[in-house]
């Protein structure tokens, strides 16, 4: 099985402030991103998220699945493309267009480094970007790796400060709460809570208590 579209290590590092002027969304990570197929931008017309072509030196001018896909073929293999969700971990050069329209809110309503499911820009940009595979390429199937949860949860580093913050208290994800009859606000106000009296502790064993 060959897996294509990977990503690894890379000359470049991530420190990028988003156009929407919030400046807390920076990171000093390391890794290549953006597409490493030749995405067909006529699937992209419902997003206003645009796909960006991997602009690496060597891959940039390449359709790294397609030539996956002609040498596997022969030798009787299967091909996967992957689907890596990491925003955070893609160069500037490297986002997606448009990326600051599709972002999480934090508990604090900054913007996260991460896209919210709820929002209909990068729904449906996933949405189309799975199309784009499974129509265009000689494909066994994709294997999609959502971040976000579990232990990649934001919520899950809420014991280390600047680690993370709970996510999503946008207003599509607001919208969706109410209507299954859930209080976001109500949430916000527990998680706020939550990190008061984290903080709270982390300060006294500042001190030595």
């Amino acid at each position: 099985m060959l897996v294509a579209a990977n990503r690894g290590e890379s000359k470049y590092s991530f420190a990028k402030t988003w156009d929407s002027g919030h400046e807390n969304v920076v990171g000093p990570y390391k890794a290549m991103g953006g597409f490493y197929s030749n995405p067909d931008l006529d699937l992209y017309g419902g997003t206003a998220l645009k796909p960006v072509k991997c602009p690496e030196e060597g891959l940039s001018d390449i359709d790294s699945l397609q030539v996956t896909v002609d040498a596997a073929r022969p030798l009787g293999m299967k091909v996967y493309a992957m689907i890596f969700e990491a925003l955070y971990a893609n160069q500037p050069d490297a986002l997606y267009k448009n990326t600051a329209m599709a972002l999480a809110q934090d508990v604090l309503g900054r913007p996260a480094m991460q896209g919210c499911y709820n929002n209909p820009h990068y729904r449906n940009f996933l949405l189309a970007m799975t199309e784009d595979h499974v129509r265009n390429y000689d494909i066994d199937g994709i294997y999609i790796e959502f971040e976000g949860w579990g232990m990649q949860s934001p919520s899950y580093f809420l014991g280390l400060p600047d680690k993370g913050m709970p996510i999503c208290f946008c207003d599509h994800c607001m919208d969706a709460a109410r209507k299954r009859g859930w209080d976001g606000e109500k949430a916000r106000r527990g998680f706020l809570e939550l990190i008061e009296r984290r903080d709270a502790l982390n300060g006294e064993q500042d001190d030595g208590a």
